[in-house]
């Protein structure tokens, strides 16, 4: 894709020479009117295209980006998955003992995963993610 809007830029470059060529010749009267004509038709379609060729780049490298983004999630599941969870509370029957010390409840605990026995689903699942992003 960016050898396409490369190519694209040299040619602006070159019909853009050719239109100033065309305009010097007509104005000399070596050229006519039609060259004139036919080369800002040709620089304007050059120009037209850009824009579209730019959309596009962008569009892949953003599939390019979340691709790699996959393929990083699909290794990180290689690895042990590690939550802590927590929670501070009140809680009274009366409001008057709502902020006693007896009101108060705290949780606290710990979660600790670690993929075995899967058959190598998780080494395939990144070489599939691999072979995508290629």
């Amino acid at each position: 894709m960016q050898q396409r809007i490369a190519v694209v830029q040299q040619n602006l470059t070159a019909q853009s020479q050719s239109n100033d060529i065309s305009d010097w010749r007509y104005q000399t009267g070596l050229g006519t009117a039609l060259d004139v004509e036919q080369a800002k038709f040709a620089l304007e379609q050059s120009l037209a295209q850009l824009p579209t060729l730019r959309s596009l780049l962008a569009q892949a490298m953003n599939r390019l980006a979340a691709q790699i983004a996959r393929v990083g999630v699909a290794s990180a599941a290689q690895y042990p998955n590690f939550s802590l969870l927590g929670s501070i509370g009140l809680e009274a029957l009366s409001a008057g003992n709502l902020f006693t010390t007896a009101a108060r409840g705290t949780t606290l605990g710990a979660n600790l995963a670690q993929p075995i026995f899967n058959a190598g689903r998780i080494r395939q699942t990144i070489a599939v993610q691999n072979a995508l992003q290629e």
